[in-house]
């Protein structure tokens, strides 16, 4: 696992700051990169899970 990826006890980045919103918008930009298909539609799968851990449902 990278360094700066370590979450402390409330999921908080230790490293880098950042919180759920930011963590998760970089994880999108991530995946866009390598292949747009996941985040194509507003109601896919991908984009639903997101929503919910920025949300706090996980």
């Amino acid at each position: 696992m990278c360094p700066d990826r370590v979450r402390g006890a409330a999921g908080e980045r230790e490293e880098g700051g950042g919180g759920v919103g930011e963590r998760a918008d970089a994880l999108r930009e991530e995946i866009t990169a390598f292949d747009a298909l996941p985040f194509a539609d507003e109601d896919s799968p991908w984009n639903l899970a997101l929503e919910e851990v920025v949300d706090g449902i996980w």
